[in-house]
């Protein structure tokens, strides 16, 4: 080997030496980690309560809606609009008053308390050359017979419209010009099929109104909604002090002060009744207790009808109104109105709680007298015949506050504690 050639070599050694060493330097950099959690946040848990009254007797006649009477008005909510209207949302919006219905138009005096009503209170140009669509909702009660009701049911609109009960296409009009006409009043076939579609419970009934693209001026070419239905029902009585016409019954909500599960103006002795209360509790499993206020007016005899009134409650696994000891259902007490200090307990005492997931029913019957459990066979029965005079002309009037503390951490909660200041669902009763 001449001398060049080892200086080549050690030339290349040298450059190999080198970039290996830039080589270390560069994976030296990259070879590190940075992790980071974002977003750690502690929010506080909630409970939410709600409750139904699903199930009413008085004297062996149920509870049941006698009538409904829906009306375009202000309080009707615009929940939709097809591509080619000129709102597009965001949906609900109320619904607006038309400020000019048009002169021939159904006079909506006739139809009182309704009112013509669109999602502004003038028609867009755009919507009148587009064949613009709105839908409009109301949500009802109702609870009973869906047979043979006495519908009333009528509707104008400018120009076509679809009537959907509950998901349940009524009658389909949305190509037909409807314009300046009367209200229109719905067929046999179409009341049948609105009896078929009617649910216990809350139902939606939507009204989609499609104004026909025409003259560019909304003066000639207006849109609006006008509706009045009346639902009775024919099975309704007028017996029992008007038991039917009094008596409430709602689905799941919060208690505002105005839901009621007794109204009785004329107790005799011998009366009864029962009641269903579901209670649904929301985010967190909840101890719950149901305490009563109540305030008593004496007779002229000097006794409390409170004091002869017996109440028996238990826990109605299947929610229909009979206590059936044979398939688990318990008894939670039973005393007299005037004693009763809760209508349900749901705490450590008894290891009994309401769960986020599941839902808790109270029966309950009550008797102007003696009220007799059948611990076999789980009937119920009322005698009368110890009432005295000394309760006539007296009456009772109460409150339950519905309240809930969550389970976990708090093995120390007591119904017998009360009820806390300022707190809890409350409804007023009779």
């Amino acid at each position: 080997m001449n001398i060049m050639s080892y200086k080549r070599i050690m030339m290349s050694i040298a450059v190999i030496v080198a970039v290996g060493a830039g080589v270390a330097g560069i994976t030296g950099a990259f070879y590190s980690d940075t992790e980071t959690s974002e977003g750690n946040i502690f929010t506080a848990g909630s409970i939410d309560l709600k409750v139904d009254h699903l199930s009413q007797t008085y004297n062996g006649v149920d509870c049941e809606t006698c009538s409904v009477d829906l009306y375009s008005g202000t309080h009707t909510q615009v929940v939709g609009s097809n591509d080619t209207a000129s709102n597009d949302g965001p949906f609900p919006q109320d619904a607006v008053e038309v400020a000019n219905p048009h002169n021939n138009w159904a006079d909506e005096s006739l139809h009182a308390p309704a009112q013509w009503i669109w999602e502004d209170s003038e028609t867009d140009p755009n919507d009148t050359q587009n064949d613009a669509e709105y839908t409009f909702e109301e949500t009802f009660e109702w609870f009973g017979s869906v047979a043979g009701l006495n519908l009333d049911l009528g509707l104008g609109a400018d120009n076509g419209y679809k009537i959907v009960l509950n998901n349940v296409v009524i009658v389909d009009e949305l190509d037909e010009e409807h314009n300046y006409e009367n209200v229109v009043q719905l067929t046999a076939g179409q009341k049948t099929t609105f009896e078929n579609a009617l649910l216990q419970g809350e139902n939606v009934l939507q009204i989609t109104v499609r104004n026909h693209a025409g003259v560019s001026n909304p003066d000639n070419n207006p849109a609006g909604l006008l509706y009045a239905f009346s639902i009775e029902n024919a099975e309704c009585e007028d017996g029992v002090d008007g038991f039917q016409q009094a008596c409430q019954l709602w689905s799941e909500t919060d208690l505002d002060g105005s839901h009621t599960f007794w109204n009785f103006g004329d107790i005799k002795p011998g009366d009864y009744g029962s009641n269903v209360i579901s209670l649904h509790v929301y985010d967190n499993d909840a101890y719950l207790c149901m305490f009563p206020h109540g305030e008593e007016q004496s007779s002229p005899n000097g006794g409390n009808i409170a004091d002869y009134i017996e109440v028996f409650t238990w826990n109605d696994m299947d929610n229909d109104g009979n206590y059936d000891p044979n398939d688990s259902e318990y008894e939670i007490q039973t005393t007299t109105l005037g004693s009763l200090e809760s209508l349900a307990n749901y705490d450590p005492s008894n290891e009994n709680f309401l769960s986020a997931t599941s839902t808790e029913y109270i029966g309950l019957s009550w008797c102007a007298g003696t009220i007799d459990v059948d611990e076999t066979t789980g009937d119920i029965s009322c005698d009368g015949s110890e009432v005295g005079n000394d309760a006539q002309a007296s009456s009772f009037s109460s409150s339950f506050t519905a309240y809930v503390e969550q389970v976990r951490n708090n093995g120390n909660f007591s119904c017998d504690a009360g009820l806390p200041a300022s707190e809890g669902d409350t409804t007023d009763q009779t």
